[in-house]
């Protein structure tokens, strides 16, 4: 009878201890866990932050990108003008009879040199990475003038972009009998400083007409800084 008495008692108390180590794991295991709740507002959070941050994050990578593409095409046709040189002479004594004349010059002496990956009709370079040069004028007293476009998806070209889209349509401005850049009517390029290229003229780039921006890009040492009106 002891003995049964004894069997019971060690085989009932073996029953407790298991129960009690289950409860135990599951309260641990809940303790390691996380509710739905919990993960839901976490979720919460880092959509919160990232809405606030991925708008700078954007703009800050489209910056670079313009920047970046804006001095390859600078660079490009400055190098291809140097090529022409090396064919035709120094620059100073390109003389065109008419602007038919400037603008086959052009066409064959300096967009050859762009290294385009495509020409159209109207002596438009279109380069590898989106971003285009339009001719937009020759003039046989030596004025070039050039639209830089970093990106040519159509709104860009047509000037239907919302908000920054005259400052894609870039200008870039030349007297092939000049050794620099000019400023369309407004002389050479040195001449000017920083407040002028911002907010000085018609052609500043705060106005209606940004032909500007492109050297104000350049005088800030190919950055696009807070106060430029991206």
């Amino acid at each position: 009878m002891a003995n049964a008495v004894i069997a019971r008692f060690f085989g009932g108390g073996q029953s407790s201890l298991s129960s009690f180590s289950a409860d135990k794991h599951y309260q641990k295991s809940r303790e390691k866990g996380f509710t739905l709740t919990e993960v839901l507002i976490t979720l919460g959070i880092i959509g919160v932050v990232a809405a606030m941050t991925l708008p700078s994050i954007i703009t800050s990578y489209e910056k670079k990108e313009t920047v970046a593409r804006l001095k390859k095409m600078y660079m490009s046709i400055r190098n291809a003008i140097q090529m022409a040189e090396i064919n035709n002479g120094p620059r100073q004594n390109w003389l065109f009879n008419d602007d038919d004349e400037a603008k086959e010059f052009y066409t064959t002496e300096i967009l050859s040199n762009l290294k385009c990956a495509k020409i159209d009709k109207n002596s438009n370079c279109y380069f590898s990475d989106g971003s285009a040069i339009f001719l937009s004028v020759a003039r046989y007293y030596g004025l070039v003038e050039v639209f830089f476009f970093p990106k040519t998806t159509k709104k860009y070209i047509n000037g239907t972009a919302k908000g920054r889209s005259k400052r894609y349509r870039l200008y870039y401005s030349f007297y092939y009998y000049q050794p620099h850049e000019t400023i369309q009517f407004k002389g050479d390029m040195i001449n000017y400083n920083r407040d002028q290229l911002l907010n000085d003229g018609s052609f500043r780039c705060t106005g209606n007409d940004p032909r500007n921006c492109l050297y104000l890009i350049i005088y800030d040492g190919w950055q696009i800084k807070d106060d430029y009106p991206w």
